[in-house]
């Protein structure tokens, strides 16, 4: 594309603005979970979900999650999320990444999550927010991620 200073300058500034959108029918189908195969149910996985964020004397980032499952459990993590990611709203994110890539996928989660962003992201508001592909996200990258291992 060229740009041509000549072009001429719309009667009114309302005639200059255009609105560009896809011909393509957006996807009014909400999201839904793979049908459960007959049996044994699946057992039900309760995990809190803990975060710290620091900024050191030096101005870096030190940020950290955390899963727990119970008392002495294996599955308890504690995860240092690197310093390019270090930043709010990110520790809980990677903690919940870091755990559900060990569970089995038939497995039933519940999340004790303290972010309220973070829960509504997940839940109320998550179909607006892949319909615009979760434009302004702080955390889209981590959050397409996990929406994705979630539904596994």
């Amino acid at each position: 594309m060229i740009f041509d200073p000549t072009y001429p300058s719309p009667d009114s500034l309302s005639s200059g603005f255009r609105v560009f959108v896809s011909s393509n029918t957006p996807c009014n189908t909400p999201a839904s979970q793979a049908p459960k195969p007959p049996g044994e149910q699946p057992q039900l996985s309760i995990i809190t979900i803990a975060d710290t964020h620091k900024v050191d004397k030096d101005g870096f980032h030190i940020s950290g999650g955390g899963a727990w499952f119970g008392t002495n459990n294996p599955c308890n993590k504690s995860i240092k999320v690197p310093e390019h990611l270090a930043a709010p709203g990110t520790r809980e994110i990677v903690a919940i990444l870091s755990v559900i890539s060990t569970l089995p996928t038939n497995i039933s989660l519940q999340l004790m999550i303290k972010s309220s962003v973070l829960w509504k992201s997940l839940t109320t508001n998550l179909a607006n927010l892949e319909d615009i592909d979760w434009l302004d996200h702080p955390n889209k990258t981590l959050m397409k991620s996990l929406v994705a291992s979630l539904r596994k």
